[in-house]
């Protein structure tokens, strides 16, 4: 097989991970998803009490919903930023505050943002704030592999930022998988944490 068969039977493997991924997560009963437990498992990390700075996600009402946490970081006095994910296929972290709830929208790909002034402003990792990331994903390895939704935003923005950060996969325990088959530039999270 060469170079390209190899790449094209890679990328089809993906897709075929995430279609069956995604199916489990929507036959998923919504009594077996213990958000509380993973919200726990985060709160009693080394790392979380460690971290200055949070850099976390506005869960898709498919993934486990971690907003307690970011309230947590802010009344703990952390920088707690979310994304905001542009055309061009980038993404930016945008500070949030208390009243973080008040300023989001719905942008293209479903996820939740933040809007208006709140949204100009980019925070960037300080390893002087020992930054934790929480990562989502459709998918996780026990080691951290991930295989996400297809549009490599985390991938890019962990292939800058990544040596700077902790960052921890987030996912239910039906998302966890033997293998996922990886490209160049798939990263991986440092660990992963599940109900």
């Amino acid at each position: 097989m060469n170079t390209i068969d190899a790449t094209s039977a890679l990328v089809l493997d993906k897709k075929r991970m995430r279609k069956r991924l995604t199916e489990a997560l929507k036959r998923m009963d919504p009594s077996m998803k213990d958000d509380e437990s993973i919200v726990k498992t985060v709160l009693a990390l080394p790392q979380w009490k460690q971290a200055g700075q949070l850099f976390a996600f506005v869960p898709l009402a498919s993934e486990p919903d971690i907003t307690p946490l970011l309230d947590i970081g802010i009344a703990l006095g952390k920088q707690v930023s979310v994304p905001v994910c542009g055309t061009g296929r980038e993404m930016r972290f945008v500070p949030i505050s208390v009243d973080w709830r008040e300023h989001m929208e719905s942008g293209a790909l479903g996820v939740r943002h933040p809007v208006g002034e709140i949204s100009m402003v980019t925070a960037t990792p300080d390893k002087t704030l020992h930054p934790l990331m929480l990562v989502p994903g459709l998918g996780f390895t026990a080691a951290g592999a991930r295989i996400g939704r297809g549009g490599g935003y985390y991938d890019r923005f962990l292939g800058d930022w990544g040596s700077t950060l902790v960052t921890v996969g987030i996912c239910y325990r039906i998302q966890l998988v033997e293998d996922i088959p990886q490209e160049p530039f798939d990263l991986n999270v440092d660990f992963v944490i599940t109900d």
